[in-house]
């Protein structure tokens, strides 16, 4: 009778698996990086989108107690200024005697970092924590000057924009959300720090860069393992 052929793997293929080994824990972690990579991007897509869909339903809110206001002017109810006033102050607080608002006395419920700013058509700041009564126009492209220009001239609605808070003389990125309210000729914008609008998905890409990093360390410690059996085989068959 002919012999049945072995059904164990030849020393030739045995040896290519433990040549490829070694290649393939390499290429593990990279490839899982590239995962992690794409995965994020399409994370952050969404929830961008889903954060600017949030603030402007805000604004939607806003702009809904801006026509009521409006209305009783119209209804003779109350003056303009009367309405505006009352407006600015649900906006951004109360005014204090140094032309700065009060922000902890917002009535609207506010994100930690959120505020809002109103200018008119011509740049002019009518609502703003520390700015408001200046032109945006004059300032700095840091203190904003770069939001009105966007709004104003090519007609955006969502902005990201450098800022320069005139409090504490710290520079940061600023994300805002803006619509017109014509009867009043008030560009209404609700705007972020760019570190808060991205603080929950600054939590998932700290886990993220972990899992990526545990993934490598994994993978090196394979290796060296892999290694270490390779000397010890080696030994032991020029032992033999």
């Amino acid at each position: 009778m002919r012999k049945g052929r072995s059904a164990l793997p030849s020393k030739t293929t045995q040896t290519t698996i433990t040549r490829l080994y070694p290649l393939f824990l390499m290429l593990l972690p990279i490839i899982f990086s590239v995962i992690v990579f794409f995965g994020y991007s399409q994370t952050k897509l969404l929830y961008y989108q889903n954060e600017v869909q949030a603030m402007d339903r805000q604004l939607n809110s806003v702009f809904q107690i801006l026509s009521l206001f409006d209305k009783r002017v119209k209804d003779n109810s109350i003056t303009r200024t009367e309405a505006q006033e009352s407006a600015k102050k649900l906006l951004a607080g109360t005014r204090l005697p140094d032309g700065t608002r009060n922000t902890n006395d917002v009535e609207l419920t506010l994100s930690s970092g959120d505020a809002f700013i109103v200018f008119n058509s011509q740049g002019n700041l009518l609502v703003h924590p520390h700015l408001e009564g200046q032109n945006m126009f004059q300032l700095s492209d840091a203190d904003g000057r770069t939001l009105v220009r966007e709004v104003l001239h090519k007609g955006k609605t969502v902005i990201t924009y450098p800022s320069l808070d005139p409090t504490t003389e710290t520079r940061d990125t600023k994300i805002a959300v803006a619509r017109y309210f014509p009867e009043w000729d008030w560009h209404v914008s609700l705007t972020t720090a760019e570190s808060d609008f991205y603080h929950q998905l600054s939590l998932l890409k700290s886990l993220l860069v972990l899992l990526v990093l545990g993934s490598y360390l994994i993978t090196a410690f394979l290796f060296y393992n892999t290694k270490r059996k390779d000397k010890a085989l080696l030994s032991s068959t020029l032992r033999g």
